[in-house]
């Protein structure tokens, strides 16, 4: 036998590197496993970026479809022209799921840009323009008797530190005119399903301005102590004035209003107006009162 290719036949012999099989979608080459596993971080963190964004992305449609929602169907405070609490608003949730987005803006958009009217109709009447309307319209308009109160433009946090019987004061002058504010508002809603029954209906909402009027100036102011009390009583007999004032103006509107079967829309917008402009002057007159009364 020969030794040396006895020899040469017992040396180890080297490992032979298998085929590597490459395709399109995977390969078997080992060098495959040298990655680690910092490509499945980076597809976690991939995947977890597109969650976030689809979710907030959801998120921030939702509160603008529900923040326009609300408002468009309670009338928040900054829309003067909003109607308050009316069931015949144009906007309401089921609208968000019943109709396109885009055309669900337009009419959201229509609304904040134009007084619009409570049944939906989009004639060009609804605009604050000079011309003339039926009263059914009008009636239908989201008008200031529809609008906020004092109440609505006070706030709650215009009470924090006043004494408690100037906030028992204050309290006793919104609640009055909310109630009446109710009541107007009921009577008013009535007059524009019943056109039999108008003249009569709207008698009596004017009817409900006198009552309002006399009820808040029939309130007694009380005597403040402290050093600054006498200025604090007159400020609440100021806004006292203004709010018994917000009723006649009121009544003015409604006058307008039962005026005829066709209503001058520049005297009522005026007329309007003057009723936002004073329920703002006696929240005012009442926050700064409440102020005043808050420092020793």
């Amino acid at each position: 036998m020969d030794t040396n290719n006895k020899q040469a036949d017992e040396r180890p012999q080297e490992p032979q590197e298998p085929n590597v099989i490459e395709t399109a979608s995977a390969t078997t080459s080992k060098d495959n496993q040298n990655s680690g596993s910092f490509a499945y971080v980076i597809t976690a963190v991939a995947i977890g970026a597109l969650l976030v964004l689809s979710l907030g992305s959801a998120g921030c449609v939702a509160a603008i479809i529900g923040s326009i929602a609300q408002e468009a169907s309670s009338g928040g405070h900054g829309s003067t022209y909003a109607p308050h609490s009316n069931p015949n608003s144009n906007l309401n949730l089921d609208d968000m799921y019943n109709m396109d987005f885009e055309e669900f803006m337009r009419q959201y958009e229509n609304e904040l840009n134009g007084y619009g009217s409570t049944n939906g109709s989009s004639s060009s009447s609804n605009k604050r323009e000079s011309g003339t309307a039926p009263v059914e319209d009008v009636l239908d308009y989201r008008i200031a008797p529809y609008g906020d109160t004092i109440d609505d433009v006070l706030g709650a946090n215009a009470y924090a530190g006043a004494p408690t019987d100037v906030r028992d004061y204050v309290r006793k002058v919104v609640s009055t005119d909310e109630d009446y504010a109710d009541k107007l508002q009921t009577v008013l809603h009535a007059t524009a399903k019943d056109k039999s029954s108008r003249e009569a209906k709207l008698k009596e909402a004017s009817d409900l301005c006198d009552e309002a009027n006399k009820a808040i100036a029939a309130l007694e102011v009380p005597s403040i102590g402290g050093s600054n009390g006498a200025s604090v009583k007159d400020m609440l007999g100021s806004a006292k004035i203004e709010a018994a004032h917000r009723w006649e103006l009121m009544k003015a509107e409604i006058a307008i209003i039962a005026s005829g079967d066709e209503i001058e829309t520049k005297k009522l917008w005026r007329a309007d107006e003057d009723v936002v402009d004073s329920t703002e002057e006696a929240a005012s007159l009442l926050e700064d009162a409440m102020e005043q009364s808050a420092k020793k």
